[in-house]
């Protein structure tokens, strides 16, 4: 419900609620007044008729008493009905045509010293007052004397309709007053209620007239005022969220510069990426990054964006202190121009013709060393500022750290590359120099201990012309050259093993296996699985190298009854394991040692790694040893001088 509605039935309900209060409270106290003086009317009737009654009663004179009683009855229009009764509750004379009603008689009556009783009886024309007053004190009798109430009825009905009527115009005039003030009243009140919902709605240039000092008009001066702060708390508020909003896309920026220039260690890459954030966060149109050349002392430019090949090509070689790129990387502060096209500290010419105005350049940093500068160019005249500038120095260092880190990393990589090309060449110089000098060995040295054996054989079955202590000397000289021709046909095979050359690399795996680790009491055992045709030559000798030295470490070191190698090929990779039951090791300590044979467990690394694959040990004390080699059938170009 409404203000308005709520306050005209307030009035409204307050008029009814008089009037009609006044109403019944008139009703009933006119109804009493009229009913008290029909009562002392009628005592004072019934008092005379007593007096008057008397003397008749005494003389038993009937014709006085009616005479009496008629003359009352015609003298009052209320007066109902009188009858007298003597003191034997005899009726000596009455007013009712056709009898005394029944009942009525005992209805009321003095008793005692009392001698005036009224009683409000029923009857079918309406409520009758019932008056019975003693004659003579009731020794003589008594006078019964009935007023009607309905003139007094019809009166009070009559003075509650004038009232009712009075409330009715009343009511209808509180009604209208009610209506107009109301409306006075919350108009105010409905432009601020209109004004508020507007307000809710998010329109805050709403203001109310404060057009009274009362209530209303304070209220409507309050909302104004709050109006106003929320205003100001807004604007402070999007102030505030574009300030976030620009921190935020501040900070995203550089989050994106990290990301992008620590996701890789290409050099171009980072530079590129680092473009690709900046410009847009700048809304620059053109950029570039220019790197020191160490050799020519000079600026270049190694990416850049919105740039002509012949602006680049203009500004390459730019040295300290030149233009301002150079004054930048000079300096090792930020340079800011309004427009470079008539700046005075461009000197070439290209710059001016590029359509380039607003213009920033800032230095790329690292370690406190200037590696490079960025810059970035707008081709309005939309100048940058000081938030730019920060912001610019911030991805800067970045993107110099990064710039610093890539061009380590691709002096690492080229040092890598020349070490790679070394060890290929110290490897494949050392597998000539083997295969060298197990030929030689083969050609001399086995050769001439052969012959040595058998010219002592001969020697032995000369016969008697030889004595017994010459013979004796023979056979010990023949055992040391045996043995000779054994150790070097093991060293043969150490150095480059002719099975494997003519068999492949299964037998020679074998053959050293048995070698080097059944005369040992170890039982060994050897699967191939996918082999096929075999493999290529420099693989073959590279996988032989690498299980040659585990095998070799099973036999000095691993104390193993039991040895197992499995080699495989599938899915383009080469696979071979030997594992044995001996004590074990701790494989951390290979890191930390590099005596005996870890130094060749870290060989056999190098080796792996030089074929793109990788050799894996896994051991504990007490648990054996597993070496696990996998390479690409491939095997890259990387082996093939091994």
């Amino acid at each position: 419900m409404s203000l308005r509605a709520k306050i005209t039935s307030a009035m409204v309900g307050l008029v009814l609620a008089v009037g009609l209060g006044g109403t019944l409270h008139g009703r009933v106290t006119l109804g009493n007044e009229l009913r008290g003086e029909l009562i002392q009317r009628g005592t004072s009737a019934a008092s005379s008729i007593s007096l008057r009654s008397e003397e008749a009663l005494i003389t038993n004179d009937v014709f006085t008493l009616y005479e009496t009683l008629n003359a009352a009855v015609v003298n009052d229009r209320d007066i109902r009905y009188v009858f007298v009764i003597d003191s034997s509750d005899e009726v000596r004379a009455q007013t009712f045509p056709s009898g005394l009603p029944s009942g009525l008689l005992a209805a009321n009556r003095p008793s005692g010293d009392e001698t005036v009783v009224v009683r409000r009886l029923p009857s079918d024309e309406g409520p009758i007052q019932d008056v019975a007053y003693a004659v003579l004190g009731g020794r003589l009798g008594t006078v019964r004397m009935g007023l009607s109430e309905d003139r007094l009825l019809q009166r009070v009905d009559s003075f509650t309709f004038q009232l009712l009527s009075l409330t009715g115009g009343v009511t209808v005039l509180a009604l209208l007053v009610s209506t107009v003030l109301a409306t006075l009243f919350t108009r105010p009140l409905a432009r601020l209620a209109a004004a508020t919902r507007a307000v809710g709605r998010g329109d805050l240039s709403q203001r109310v007239t404060a057009t009274s000092g009362d209530e209303v008009g304070r209220v409507g001066t309050a909302f104004n005022a709050m109006t106003e702060d929320l205003s100001r708390s807004r604007q402070e508020i999007e102030e505030s969220n574009r300030e976030i909003l620009r921190r935020s896309q501040e900070l995203s920026t550089l989050n994106a510069v990290a990301a992008s220039v620590s996701q890789s260690l290409e050099l171009q890459t980072v530079m590129d990426a680092a473009l690709d954030n900046v410009l847009p966060l700048m809304t620059a149109d053109a950029g570039g990054i220019l790197l020191w050349d160490e050799r020519g002392e000079s600026l270049e430019y190694r990416a850049y964006r919105g740039l002509s090949d012949e602006f680049v090509r203009g500004v390459s070689g730019l040295k300290l202190g030149e233009g301002i790129a150079g004054r930048v990387a000079a300096s090792a502060g930020p340079i800011v121009v309004e427009d470079i096209a008539t700046d005075e500290r461009v000197n070439r010419e290209v710059v001016r013709r590029s359509g380039l105005h607003a213009f920033a350049s800032t230095p790329l940093r690292a370690k406190e060393q200037i590696v490079g500068v960025m810059n970035v160019g707008r081709r309005d005249r939309r100048a940058f500022d000081e938030r730019d500038v920060q912001l610019l120095l911030a991805i800067g260092n970045q993107v110099g750290v990064a710039v610093e880190n890539a061009q380590l990393w691709a002096e690492l990589q080229q040092k890598e590359r020349a070490r790679t090309t070394l060890l290929k060449k110290v490897i494949s110089a050392q597998e000539e120099e083997r295969q060298r000098i197990a030929r030689e060995l083969h050609d001399e040295m086995a050769q001439g201990l052969t012959a040595l054996i058998m010219g002592l054989g001969r020697l032995e079955r000369a016969g008697p012309e030889i004595s017994p202590g010459i013979i004796g000397l023979v056979d010990n000289v023949k055992s040391f050259a045996a043995q000779a021709l054994a150790d070097t046909r093991r060293l043969i095979l150490d150095l480059r093993p002719p099975v494997l050359d003519d068999l492949g690399l299964v037998p020679a795996v074998r053959m050293l296996a048995e070698t080097r680790l059944e005369e040992q009491g170890v039982t060994v055992s050897v699967s191939s699985e996918g082999l096929g045709d075999g493999l290529p030559a420099h693989l073959n000798v590279t996988i032989f190298r690498v299980l040659q030295e585990a095998i070799s470490n099973c036999a000095r070191h691993s104390r193993a009854r039991t040895v197992k190698i499995r080699l495989n090929s599938c899915s383009g990779r080469f696979q071979a394991v030997v594992e044995d039951d001996g004590i074990g090791f701790d494989p951390a300590s290979i890191v930390q040692s590099t005596e005996g044979g870890r130094l060749g467990v870290l060989g056999m690394k190098e080796r792996a790694s030089l074929l793109g694959g990788s050799l894996e040990v896994r051991s504990r004390p007490g648990q054996g040893t597993s070496v696990a080699l996998d390479i690409p059938m491939s095997g890259g170009t990387a082996g093939r001088e091994a």
